[in-house]
């Protein structure tokens, strides 16, 4: 339990989504886009674990560019020594759009945080259930972050099954790698570059870079 919580202070330390919470205003300028999201994350350790959330919020309605989509995950991380260096974790993912749900979905599985030098970096294996899905699907994730000086590097990927017709499976990839220059202990300037393929189903690759600022509280 107490090396498992090292490992969670060292992720208060270096990740933007430790820092109890932290709100990041990004300008969306990939095709068809230009607009704002805002993300407003919070991580907390305890005694029996971590948790972790986000809510994605895009403002692309009408032409006051009100909020169009709202997107939601949250991660409990439960750490024991009877599953040591493993965590076991319950997620849950849901969103709302312009074009309906986004599908809910719910994962458990176990994540395997690890200290590599001064980077972090976390591989999750999953069971994945979206509402409605034909069958069982699975996920992967890897979580990292590294920091220097004042760099900050951080992201995640995440592979996983879905359903392409009522028969047959597909892949579907989202990765969101970052980049943040700290200028003090609350303030900081980035980019991220959400890559994805077919994270609504047959939506083919997408790339939407961004330029970002984000406000640790």
């Amino acid at each position: 339990m107490e090396e498992d919580l090292r490992v969670f202070g060292f992720i208060l330390i270096l990740s933007a989504a430790a820092y109890c919470q932290n709100l990041q205003v990004h300008y969306d300028f990939g095709e068809d886009r230009n607009y704002l999201t805002t993300t407003f994350e919070m991580f907390k350790a305890d005694d029996y674990g971590a948790t972790f959330w986000f809510i994605d919020m895009d403002y692309n309605k009408g032409k006051d560019k009100s909020m169009s989509l709202a997107y939601l995950e949250l991660a409990r991380y439960f750490s024991s020594s009877l599953f040591k260096p493993f965590s076991v974790t319950v997620q849950y993912n849901d969103g709302i759009s312009d074009f309906g749900s986004l599908g809910q979905v719910w994962l458990t599985g176990f994540s395997l945080p690890l200290l590599i030098g001064s980077a972090y970096i976390a591989p999750e294996l999953l069971y994945r259930h979206q509402r409605a899905a034909a069958g069982m699907d699975l996920q992967f994730t890897l979580v990292w972050i590294f920091s220097r000086q004042k760099i900050e590097f951080a992201g995640y990927c995440d592979i996983w099954t879905q359903d392409k017709t009522k028969d047959r499976k597909e892949l579907a990839v989202q990765t969101e790698p970052q980049i943040w220059y700290n200028f003090n202990d609350h303030f900081a300037a980035g980019s991220e570059v959400e890559i994805s393929k077919n994270f609504l189903p047959g939506n083919g690759w997408d790339f939407m870079p961004t330029v970002a600022v984000r406000y640790i509280f």
